[in-house]
């Protein structure tokens, strides 16, 4: 081999050893520094999950529209009530429309 390779070779290596050297002194960003951004993006998700799993989610979003200035949905009546009902047998009286509510007992 020619003697003007080899002093090419090393000091090819020694280059590479020294910068070597210099790139294991450089500071490094600790395990936090380097790891928050995926530590926040798993931490929106799992928070998104768990508003999503407990039905929470979505009175959430209603409410971030209604801030935004768009209308939330309005539910539609039910097609019969679900509360207590009045049951009649003819036609009401108008005296008795003022009254409140209570069972007769006859």
């Amino acid at each position: 081999m020619n003697p003007l390779v080899k002093k090419a070779a090393a000091a090819l290596a020694i280059k590479e050893l020294f910068d070597r050297f210099q790139e294991s002194r450089r500071p490094q960003q600790s395990f936090v520094a380097r790891n928050k951004s995926k530590a926040l993006w798993a931490g929106l998700l799992g928070g998104v999950g768990y508003l999503y799993k407990n039905g929470k989610l979505g009175p959430l979003a209603d409410k971030a529209k209604g801030l935004m200035g768009r209308p939330s949905p309005q539910p539609e009546p039910a097609a019969y009530p679900s509360g207590p009902t009045l049951e009649t047998s003819g036609p009401v009286d108008p005296a008795d429309v003022d009254r409140p509510l209570e069972p007769s007992h006859n």
